[in-house]
Parts: C-alpha cells; structure tokens; sequence
C-alpha cells in the first residue's frame, strides 16, 4: 500500500489492496501521537533500544510484549487509536469487528535510531504457525525498509528494498514472516523524527488471574488411588495427597533442560528455579495436566506422543509452613530443534525469566542442595530423571549423521550465511546492524576478502593471571595447528554474546556458564593473511569470560575435564599473561600462535586484563569484616 504521490511498488506478490490517506491529515496524527505518548526507551541485553516504544492493546487485554531480551508492559488504547484505525481500516478491508487488537508503536527520533533484522514471530501472534496480516503505518521522515529471504534458493535475489514516506501504509501478509526478515537500518542521512504503527491481532492472549485455591483437586490413598475431591486450597492447608506433574523440556543439541524462575510474588517457592509443573484437577490425566501448564506457561504445544512418562514418585515438602504431599508423575519431552529462549511466550504472572540449564549445572544443584532451585527431595527422584535424559542424549548423539570427510564439514561450513558489512568507519558496535547489506556465505567471506562479523573468547584465569588457549586441528584451513583462544563467525542476523557463549561451549565443552559470565572488552577491526589461500577481514566483538566465578565456575577448569571439539581442536593449555605478550610483541611472532594484529587489539587487551587482574587481587588482599556480635 502506497500513498498518492508514491510509486506503487510490488515486493513478494502482487496484492489487491492499496490505499492512502490524505496528506492533509498526516501531520495532525503526527503531533498527537508524538505529544500524546508516555514513551519508553526499554534496556535489553546490549543497552538501551536504539528507538522509543509503547505497546498498545484494547482494554481487558493483559498481554506484555517480549522481544530481543525486552519485556514491555501493555497500555490501553488511546482515544486517538480510534481514530487512527476508523481512518485506515477500510483501506484494508477491515469493518471494525475485525479491527486488530494490538498495536507496536516505534519513535525513531532520528536516522540513529534503527532496528536490525528480525521477524514478528512473537508468540503471541503465533506467526510462524499459520498465514497472519499486519499492518503497517509510516509517518513522519522518510526511511528505507528492507526484506530478505531466510534460505535463498541459487540465484535468487536475497533482498529487496522499500522507501516508506510519510502516510506509507504496507501489510505483510502470509507465512512471510516465517520465510522473511525484515529491517530498519540505520540511516546518518536522516535527520526527522518518524513513528511507525504496526497493527496486529493476538492469536493466544496472556491468562487472566484466577483464585486457583478454588480449584478441585483429587485427593489419595498410600496406593495413589483417589478417595475424595477438595479444593486446591483445603488440600495445600491440610497437608492431603494429591497428584502433581513436572514436565521437563529437554534440548537435545545443547544437553540442557528448560527452566523457569517462578515468579517472587508466587505463593510458593518463588523467585527459584525449576522446570514447567502444576496440579493436576480431578478426574484429569496427567498427560492432559502437562499439556495445560506447559501451554499455559510457555505456550509450547506439542503432540501427545511428544511426552514421555518417565516415573512417579512421592514427594513431601514444606513450603510457608505448610506441608506438601504430592504424587509427582514426570514427563519429558525430547526436542532436537528446541525454541529459542526470546521466541517462547510465557506467562510473567507465573515465571520472570526462562533459560536452558545444563544436565550437568542441573545434578550439581541436586548434588550441593542449591537453594536456587526448586529440589525434590525424595533421592529416587534425581536418580531416575538424570538416568533418563542422559540415555536420551546419548541416543541422540549415536543417531546424529556422521560427517564422513573434513573436506565435507568444511564445505557445510562454508556455506553458511554471515552479514556483509559495508562502511566499517559508521560501526560503533557488531550489534549495530544499520552497516549490514546483505548477507554472503562464509566461503565467500574469505575467498573475497569481505569484512563479517566473529567473536573472541579469552578465557581467563583471574587468580594465576594466565589464559587458557586452544591448538587449532591441523586439518583447519584456515590457522591450523595454531594456538589462539576461542573464536566463532556470527552467522547472519544473529546477536554477538551468544555466538560467544556458544563458542566456548563447543570448543572446550564449558557447559554451566551463562551469558552473564561474560565480560564485553571492546570491539576492534582485524585484518590478516589465514595462512589458507585468503586474507581475513573481520568486525570482532572481544569477550573475557573470567574463571573461577561463584555462580557458575567456581573452580579453575582442570584442562583434563574439558571436552575437546573432535576436528576443531587438538590441544589445550594454560600460558601465562607476561609470555602472550612476549609472543605478541615479538618479531616476527611464533608461526605456532595466531598473533591478532594492529597497535590497538594488543594495547587494549592487555590492559583490561592486567587491570582485572590487579583488581583480583586487591578484593582478596581485602582484610575480612569483624564478626558481628
């Protein structure tokens, strides 16, 4: 859709509808909504947004609004919303019963002000499960909006590019937001504020708050079989038997289940860790119970053979005084393409964060009784679970296809797809997708010399002061049989941090730490000869993940304990601080070590670890507080 004036421009399929709004009116709705708008600038993983939101749903509507790292709270509709779709709707076939119920409401005050590729696949709208419209006002500056294809056939032009001016009204329709990415990218040519309206309908809205104390529960005998009905809150009070379920969400590729925080204001264990679970009603299978709360609280849907039952066990807990008695049946559920973590919708009245948490960080809270997380205490509980998901992965792991050459593991490799990235000199950051042009393959990449982005991971022993680096396999094209530190391509429209964390990971098999273990240092331009037939260029994010650490690392990884990547790397070692710079500065440096060129990668990387180093130890020399009496 198209105002007039504008050129009508057909991008995926030619559609039927195009519409505009008199200009004359364009700039009133600005004013109001720019005047009118309790802004907001939410912080996510990487700082503050680089525009200003508001979510906007009709009233009665609950849901909050997630996506990259950000949870949004919802405000009702305004009078002028009203207005707005009374103006638009009918350009695009809409009575008002059929009006959308939610709208997205950016203000990008300047050509600064950006968002990089993503899609609307939220779960809320469910959009990657059934075709789904969303409508699209533009006003205020002129800015370019771009589309590109996830998985280009050869060919095929992998995107395309819209101006939307003042009063531009688009939809996106279909499954494109399954097949397609979409961007505003940066742009230092544009001075003007714009607000963009991007108007939606919510397939699976958020649960309102029930008295669940009133629900009717199943009480049982020692046998486990039902004796009485009472409510929820009569069994809880009374310390009665009931069944209960656990369904643990298992990801096969990373071995980590997925857990939710539950909620501080949560009757009971809040503000602790523990997988999806609840009370099963009277007169209800378990099977159904598990299908209900997983959900209700992550909107997961799977198929009944999709659940494993695994065992029941009997299990009795305290909890505000009161003595819980449950019969707990427990599921699996087995995933080999588990969700991303900010794709799951899930109810923040019952959970306020989900992270995937490794088998083993997951038998080591068992084992230490961390009160993080939320522990049955009856022994055959651990037992029988941890025995299960660890066949589980290792049946995985025998069916996975075997890679039959290196030649072939580095073909599939070279075909992934990276960013290009244009004017190095705007990059303030590899997060600031506004230099993006389009995406390339890896093998490319090298053979063209075409700046992408990467990782480094150090790994740093703050205590001895020494890093832990990494023989490369000889077999590698590029570096190998070379001492460096942990490094990975991010691939295209991916985020920098869990590239890192997925580094160190695959690299050394360093499981229980998290992205909050890690410290971003600063981001440098890398230009050098691969040592393979290519000359590399590189827009890297350098990241210190720092060891021992009271969370998730307490120890110093014994180089023993680390699973080494079959083909990827051969060795391992410790090398102190004072002997990397040696190599660093010599010339010409060891042909056994990859040496990162340039005055600034050098200065600054050894400052900030000599700095985290001197700081170390100033905290241990610190003199220990007087008991208190």
């Amino acid at each position: 859709m198209a105002p007039k004036g504008l050129k009508w421009k057909v991008v995926l399929s030619d559609e039927s509808r195009r519409s505009y709004v008199p200009s004359a009116r364009l700039g009133d709705f600005f004013k109001t909504i720019y005047g009118k708008t309790a802004w907001e600038q939410p912080e996510g993983p990487q700082g503050l947004l680089p525009r200003k939101t508001v979510w906007m749903v009709k009233s009665g509507c609950q849901c909050p609004y997630r996506y990259g790292g950000v949870t949004i709270k919802p405000q009702e509709f305004p009078d002028w919303m009203t207005e707005l779709l009374r103006t638009y709707m009918p350009y695009c076939g809409k009575s008002e019963e059929e009006w959308p119920d939610s709208c997205n409401v950016n203000l990008y005050e300047d050509g600064s002000h950006a968002v990089g590729w993503h899609t609307d696949d939220e779960a809320l709208f469910q959009s990657l499960h059934q075709d789904v419209a969303i409508v699209s006002l533009s006003l205020g500056q002129p800015r370019k909006f771009d589309l590109r294809k996830n998985w280009p056939e050869e060919g095929e032009r992998l995107q395309e590019r819209l101006h939307l001016g003042n009063g531009a009204l688009a939809t996106m329709e279909g499954m494109l937001q399954k097949h397609y990415m979409h961007r505003i990218a940066r742009d230092d040519e544009s001075l003007g504020p714009r607000i963009n309206l991007t108007w939606r309908w919510i397939k699976k809205h958020a649960d309102v708050k029930e008295n669940k104390d009133h629900q009717v529960l199943d009480t049982l005998d020692a046998e486990g079989s039902c004796i009485f009905t009472r409510t929820r809150g009569a069994v809880t009070e009374k310390g009665l038997w009931h069944r209960y379920v656990h369904v643990w969400v298992l990801n096969l590729p990373d071995s980590a289940v997925l857990m939710q925080l539950r909620a501080p204001e949560k009757k009971r264990f809040g503000g602790m860790w523990n997988c999806t679970s609840g009370f099963v009603m009277s007169g209800m299978p378990s099977l159904e119970a598990c299908k209900h709360h997983l959900d209700t609280e992550s909107g997961l849907r799977y198929e009944d053979h999709m659940y494993e039952f695994v065992f029941s066990c009997k299990n009795t807990s305290v909890a505000n005084g009161e003595e819980i008695k449950q019969l707990i049946d427990v599921y699996v559920v087995s995933l080999k393409r588990p969700p991303e973590l900010h794709k799951i919708y899930y109810d923040i009245k019952e959970a306020t964060e989900l992270k995937y948490v490794g088998i083993g960080e997951l038998e080591q809270a068992y084992q230490n009784q961390d009160p993080n997380f939320v522990l049955v205490s009856t022994p055959e509980y651990a037992r029988r679970l941890f025995h299960f998901l660890h066949k589980k992965i290792r049946i995985y792991i025998e069916m996975l296809p075997k890679i039959d050459s290196d030649e072939e593991r580095h073909n599939k490799k070279g075909q992934q797809l990276l960013d290009r990235i244009g004017d190095v000199n705007k990059l303030r950051r590899a997060q600031d997708l506004g230099v993006v042009v389009e995406p390339c393959k890896r093998i490319d990449a090298y053979s063209e010399s075409v700046w992408h982005r990467a990782v480094h991971v150090w790994v740093f022993d703050v205590e001895s002061c020494r890093l832990l680096l990494l023989l490369r396999s000889p077999k590698k094209r590029h570096f190998g049989g070379r001492w460096n530190c942990s490094t990975g391509h991010i691939k295209m429209g991916d985020p920098a941090l869990p590239t890192a964390l997925k580094s160190v990971k695959d690299d050394v098999g360093l499981g229980n730490v998290t992205e909050n273990d890690f410290e971003y240092l600063f981001q440098t331009l890398v230009e050098m000869d691969t040592g393979g037939d290519a000359f590399l260029k590189q827009v890297v994010d350098v990241y210190l993940l720092s060891v021992p650490n009271e969370e998730t690392c307490p120890v110093i990884p014994d180089l023993t304990s680390l699973s080494l990547a079959k083909g990827e790397v051969d060795q391992v070692m410790y090398l102190e601080l004072d002997r990397l710079q040696e190599v660093y500065t010599t010339s010409p440096p060891p042909h056994d070590f990859v040496v990162f060129p340039g005055d600034d990668y050098q200065t600054r990387f050894f400052f900030n670890l000599r700095q985290r180093h001197k700081k170390y130890l100033e905290k241990v020399a610190e003199p220990p507080e007087p008991p208190m009496f």
